[in-house]
């Protein structure tokens, strides 16, 4: 699997090296196995910038959307690529777009039913 991060700040960026993507330019594989997760994206420090809409602070930039590609250099079976758009929205757009109304939040659900950023 790969993914590129579109950040606000820093424009197409590698999420598994936290470096940028030029266009058309692959991004590094994250093996699927044993991978089965994504922390976040990767910064220079080593630490993982959480994928928040809304930056956190000035060292943390706001992520617009996520690509994911699934390829066949790396996963068995040799099936042709598959493209995933992921757009980080506000529950405003998301609900103009979908007509689908964001359901309410849950103080006994994870976060304490806090919406992230």
């Amino acid at each position: 699997m790969r993914v590129v991060a579109l950040l606000s700040t820093l424009g197409a960026t590698d999420a598994v090296t936290g470096r940028a993507v030029g266009e058309g330019e692959p991004a590094t594989a994250l093996p699927v196995p044993p991978n089965r997760s994504l922390p976040g994206i990767a910064s220079d420090s080593g630490a993982w910038r959480a994928l928040t809409r809304t930056a956190p602070g000035a060292d943390a930039p706001g992520c617009r959307e996520l690509t994911l590609r699934a390829s066949p250099d790396c996963r068995a079976g040799g099936y042709p690529e598959v493209s995933v758009l992921v757009e980080l929205v506000a529950a405003a757009d998301f609900e103009r777009r979908t007509g689908n109304a964001v359901p309410q939040l849950r103080p006994d659900a994870p976060y304490g039913g806090r919406q992230l950023p």
